[in-house]
C-alpha cells in the first residue's frame, strides 16, 4: 500500500508541476468584459520580461519533494508495521 500511496502523491505533485498557476484565457475572459479586446499585453521596454506560462509548482520544489516522498517511501517499505497487504487485483 505504501507503493500505491507514493504513486498518487507523486501523480498529484507532476500534475501541479505541469499546470499553470493561472490560466490567461481565463483572465483574457475576464479582461473583455471589463476593457476593450487587447488580448494578452507583450512587454514593450527591455527591462520588461514576459512570461507566459508561470508553474503551480516550481522545478526545484517538484523534484525536492518527490524526491523526499521517495526517500520516506524507501524508509517505510523496510518497517513492518508498514507492510500491509493490499488485494491483488487492485
Amino acid at each position: 500500500i505504501v507503493t500505491y500511496t507514493l504513486g498518487n502523491y507523486l501523480l498529484n505533485v507532476y500534475s501541479a508541476f505541469l499546470s499553470p498557476n493561472f490560466d490567461p484565457a481565463l483572465e483574457m475572459d475576464d479582461e473583455e468584459d471589463d476593457e476593450d479586446e487587447e488580448g494578452l499585453i507583450l512587454p514593450v521596454h527591455e527591462d520588461d520580461e514576459f512570461k507566459l506560462f508561470v508553474r503551480k509548482l516550481p522545478n526545484f520544489k517538484f523534484w525536492h519533494t518527490a524526491t523526499r516522498a521517495t526517500l520516506l517511501e524507501l524508509f517505510c517499505t523496510i518497517l513492518e508495521f508498514s507492510d500491509i497487504s493490499v488485494f491483488w487485483p487492485i
